[in-house]
């Protein structure tokens, strides 16, 4: 009879991970982040395709991925390519020489919540181990329907 529990139990946790696995990650990425949008006036000289702008919040993990759009007045497609950390600096390329336009920067930053930074982290694993030991504690559990 435990085999069976544990036969389904095993299941029930293989179902949990096959669906979890790209629903729960970005349930928590919104949870640990916020959205913000920034507007910049920037000009590029002849020759210049790229410019720097200066974001008030740090992309979330100081990666430029958690930059979601980089819109321009202009036809053309900017692109994020660095960020620096230290002074909050983002470089945007693919712009137009010898020009003006206004960039709107939509990013995400990190929530600023202590308890968010203290268990964000962590968060996926102990949601992944709390499913797995409440199933496996369940299973095991003597007694129950027959």
């Amino acid at each position: 009879m435990k085999i069976g529990r544990l036969l389904g139990a095993a299941v029930l946790i293989m179902l949990f991970i096959f669906l979890g696995v790209r629903t729960i990650p970005v349930g928590i990425h919104d949870w640990r982040t916020e959205v913000h949008t920034q507007s910049f006036v920037v000009a590029t000289a002849p020759g210049v395709t790229t410019a720097d702008v200066v974001l008030t919040y740090d992309p979330f993990l100081n990666q430029t991925d958690e930059i979601s759009s980089i819109a321009s007045t202009l036809v053309e497609v900017p692109v994020a390519t660095t960020y620096v950390t230290a002074t909050n600096t983002l470089t945007v390329s693919a712009l137009t020489a010898n020009t003006s336009r206004t960039l709107t920067v939509t990013y995400y930053s990190e929530v600023d919540d202590d308890i968010m930074r203290a268990i964000g982290p962590f968060l996926l694993i102990l949601i992944f181990l709390f499913f797995i030991g409440a199933t496996l504690y369940f299973a095991l559990q003597k007694g129950g329907r027959r």
